[in-house]
């Protein structure tokens, strides 16, 4: 039977995650490639139309802050 809390992005367990999310964050759990591709392109974007552009990560994209905010900024300078 399944849980009142149903099943969230990619057939994730609600629990699941949750028990995940008490792991410390040594790494990606699941890179999102389109969206740091779509963040990059805003990016530059905004750079090209001498704007500021912003992007707000968090654990729950992929996992480790940190970690996507490297990937962003790799892929930006790339």
């Amino acid at each position: 039977m399944e849980s009142r809390l149903g099943i969230l992005r990619n057939g994730v367990n609600r629990e699941k995650l949750i028990s995940r999310s008490q792991i410390v964050r040594t790494g990606i759990m699941g890179e999102l490639p389109q969206m740091r591709r779509d963040a990059v392109s805003l990016v530059k974007q905004a750079v090209a139309d001498n704007r500021r552009g912003y992007v707000l990560v968090n654990n729950r994209a992929e996992g480790n802050a940190p970690l996507t905010v490297e990937a962003l900024v790799d892929q930006l300078r790339a």
